[in-house]
């Protein structure tokens, strides 16, 4: 990515992280790791496919903050639902990352890191 465009994908993340659609992804984030009572450290490495993860939720459910799969698996739809629309209000934003390289991506997320830190 050039350095141009390399700049306007770091002024376009700061501008996300100051939507209600970024507000509530982060809100639903924390809250569903925090009804996961750590056991996210002992996931699977490959959790992000959805299968794999609940079915290993399945088995860790009782770990938990949730009281049935099917509440899991609702939250965990939403938390998707509001990742898309996030992604897709801020689309220009996500086809630059797409093509930056990682320490690009570092850097562009730097203002999501340093808020992150100063909690």
């Amino acid at each position: 990515m050039s350095t141009v465009e390399f700049n306007l994908a770091c002024d376009e993340y700061k501008k996300m992280m100051e939507t209600d659609t970024y507000f509530l992804h982060e809100k639903m984030t924390k809250s569903f790791a925090e009804k996961m009572n750590n056991t996210l450290l002992l996931a699977p490495p490959n959790f992000w496919d959805k299968d794999v993860f609940l079915n290993w939720l399945k088995l860790n459910i009782k770990k938990t903050q949730f009281k049935l799969m099917n509440e899991a698996e609702e939250y965990i739809d939403n938390m998707t639902a509001i990742s898309d629309k996030m992604i897709k209000e801020n689309k220009h934003l996500y086809e630059l990352i797409s093509r930056a390289t990682n320490q690009q991506v570092i850097e562009i997320r730097k203002p999501f890191i340093d808020k992150t830190k100063a909690r």
